[in-house]
């Protein structure tokens, strides 16, 4: 995980929506806390946060690594599209656990419903990641636990002023570049894995994130028309609105 410094902590704590729905299912309570991200046509991003609190006398192991929802499905409504996500937990000091979700619909999420359902809680087979996959696991906190409501309204990402004539210039690809603190949506001329992406600052200080790192990273993905983009996520979020510059594969981008 990418260490959040103070700024990105502050900007996650502004923009966290709180949810506090809460379901209990023999005896295990789960509560989907909070969420944030951003929207976009092209692909959104949300965080989902869970507390899972477990029965009294059950305790959750130390590395939860390989601990995971079961039998999970997470679906927009209506359109009844299932959404990919990825996942980490951690065991809290009151012996809970949290949870969080990254998922990213490729649509625009104004106006749609999040239907989640959980089946069950427990470990996956430390010895073979695909156990995560094939159906070698253990449910350790069985129940059946479903969230179904309005996704709050999540920040538009913000367009970004190119010289589309000078990038082409010097072979870069994006024809539009559109940003929130949390990342944002590159659009591309044609396919071609953006490497690194910098934000630079007034009082000199940068922010990189490249393609093939753990924690953040450049995505080359393609749309519904096969068209392609490049998803950039930061997950140590930085203030967008402040930079003074962009430098992507070399190439520099003034702001104003």
């Amino acid at each position: 995980r990418p260490e959040i410094d103070e700024t990105g902590q502050q900007l996650i704590e502004n923009a966290a929506i709180g949810l506090g729905f809460s379901q209990t299912s023999n005896g295990t309570t789960i509560t989907l806390d909070s969420m944030l991200g951003f929207k976009d046509t092209k692909e959104s991003l949300m965080y989902l946060t869970f507390t899972i609190t477990p029965p009294e006398g059950y305790e959750f192991p130390e590395d939860m690594q390989y601990w995971c929802f079961w039998n999970d499905r997470r679906k927009l409504v209506p359109e009844d599209y299932e959404i990919p996500y990825t996942a980490s937990t951690v065991k809290n000091p009151d012996g809970s656990a949290s949870v969080l979700w990254a998922m990213m619909p490729q649509c625009d999420l104004s106006g749609y419903r999040l239907h989640i359902e959980i089946g069950g809680c427990g470990t996956a087979d430390r010895d073979s990641v695909a156990s995560l996959y094939d159906g070698s696991r253990v449910i350790e906190l069985p129940g059946s636990w479903t969230f179904d409501f309005t996704l709050p309204d999540l920040p538009d990402t913000q367009e970004i002023t190119l010289d589309a004539a000078a990038l082409r210039e010097a072979g870069l690809p994006v024809t539009a570049l559109r940003l929130s603190d949390f990342g944002g949506i590159a659009e591309l001329e044609h396919v071609q894995q953006l490497e690194n992406f910098t934000l630079e600052y007034p009082d000199g200080t940068e922010y990189t994130v490249s393609f093939g790192e753990n924690g953040d990273n450049l995505w080359l993905n393609m749309d519904e028309q096969s068209r392609p983009f490049c998803q950039v996520l930061f997950l140590n979020p930085q203030p967008v609105r402040k930079a003074s510059a962009i430098v992507i594969d070399g190439v520099r981008i003034p702001l104003k």
